[in-house]
């Protein structure tokens, strides 16, 4: 997480954005970086603009991702599935996580093993709902019930 922040800033979206994010009074912040051995990517984001980059790269670039188009479901749980590790996130992704999964988890989940990967990944950090509950008012489901759940109990089929 640490390479990964010294990274985002110096990227070129950072440097360029860094007066606009200051006037708005945000920054960039990191979200969630996965590794697999030899790749990663990180993702960041200031307001509504959110990149995607490889904080393994010092070439300083970076690609916008569209905050309507932007899911957990596909810019997370897909990575997890093609055997990326969650190596590190912010708190207010995990509730950002965690709603998701509360809206979507009966038919919307595309990637379920990633869910699941997701879920073990909270499991062994401890990330619960009353952890949610205390530090975000987290209303939802609790999403560690469907963890260890089979794909087609989940989807419904």
């Amino acid at each position: 997480m640490r390479r990964a922040e010294r990274a985002l800033k110096r990227t070129k979206r950072y440097l360029e954005n860094r007066a606009a994010c200051k006037t708005l009074g945000c920054d960039y912040e990191l979200d969630y970086v996965l590794a697999k051995p030899g790749a990663a990517i990180a993702y960041a984001h200031c307001a509504d603009d959110i990149i995607k980059f490889d904080p393994l790269k010092d070439d300083g670039t970076t690609q916008s991702v569209a905050d309507w188009s932007f899911s957990l479901d596909s810019d997370l749980f897909s990575y997890l599935e093609r055997g990326y590790q969650l190596a590190g996130t912010s708190p207010g992704i995990h509730y950002e996580t965690w709603l998701e999964i509360n809206e979507c988890h009966e038919d919307g989940i595309n990637y379920l093993k990633g869910m699941q990967q997701y879920l073990c990944y909270c499991k062994r950090n401890g990330i619960t709902v009353e952890f949610l509950r205390e530090k975000f008012q987290y209303e939802g489901i609790d999403a560690m019930t469907l963890y260890g759940k089979p794909a087609l109990e989940l989807s419904g089929k």
